[in-house]
């Protein structure tokens, strides 16, 4: 059954025989399927209405995408919420998700397309992804890439996951091309440098020198927390690096090198 004003809904009938194809049977599974709501009230998982989960694969990349759906009453306008977790079959793990959450998947050859919810859009629109010219373009709107490492020291004899540390600076073998922001944590302490490179701090900006970015890790930028001030040097016994990209050029990081020293305080 499809329902060409509020959406589509699906059902299949196996084994039917010949004395339940009558019209009092018919009707039965009329009456069955017509019970089902649809947008206006909020059909389950049913993704083209805002709710549910389904999967696309990225011939490409060798990606397996996972689309979770949902909607929160509770808010004005009823609005779908979700998130894309993205499996790839290359590395065999999780890498990572999509802010972005579309109603379907389509596969034609090794092109991958998306479609957003009608709910989400109130219009149509076919989506094509991995547009080469187009880096980091979905939906027509320029989206920002984050990725985030971790240091534990677990490949120091000195300074091994369960030390304090002091973090003092971290090396990025990468393409030239200028990350947005980037935001450190430990257990009690948060960074963050917005932009990734300015002029009022000069000392404190990343340097690109021998296809690698050198960076110092920042002073703490939030409140006090379990006695660390702020403009606090990076302390603990990790440190999670995230490194935000907002350009529509395509880039690569190859490698993450941190560098730190046991701390006493």
């Amino acid at each position: 059954m499809v329902s060409t004003a509020t959406g589509s809904s699906s059902g299949a009938v196996q084994n039917l025989t010949s004395e339940k194809m009558n019209e009092t049977e018919m009707n039965n599974i009329v009456q069955l399927f017509s019970s089902y709501s649809d947008i206006i009230s909020g059909q389950t998982d049913n993704t083209i209405n805002g709710i549910g989960i389904h999967s696309g694969y990225d011939k490409e990349y060798n990606e397996v995408l996972f689309t979770f759906m949902y909607r929160d009453f509770s808010g004005i306008g009823k609005s779908p919420i979700g998130k894309t977790l993205v499996f790839s079959e290359k590395l065999d793990e999780f890498t990572g998700y999509y802010n972005f959450y579309p109603s379907v998947w389509i596969g034609i050859n090794n092109d991958l397309f998306s479609a957003l919810s009608n709910v989400q859009t109130n219009k149509s629109m076919i989506f094509r992804h991995n547009q080469k010219d187009s880096c980091l373009m979905f939906y027509g709107q320029q989206e920002e890439m984050e990725l985030s490492v971790i240091f534990n020291g677990g490949g120091s004899k000195e300074a091994g996951p369960i030390v304090e540390k002091e973090f003092l600076s971290y090396n990025i073998d990468a393409l030239q091309h200028e990350f947005s922001a980037v935001r450190y944590e430990t257990e009690y302490q948060i960074s963050s440098k917005v932009p990734f490179r300015e002029a009022n701090r000069f000392w404190a900006n990343p340097e690109y020198l021998e296809h690698t970015w050198q960076c110092p890790v920042f002073i703490k930028t939030d409140a006090t927390n379990q006695a660390f001030q702020p403009q606090s040097s990076m302390r603990g016994r990790w440190m999670k690096i995230t490194l935000f990209y907002r350009q529509n050029i395509p880039t690569f990081v190859k490698t993450i090198l941190s560098f730190f020293n046991s701390s006493h305080s």
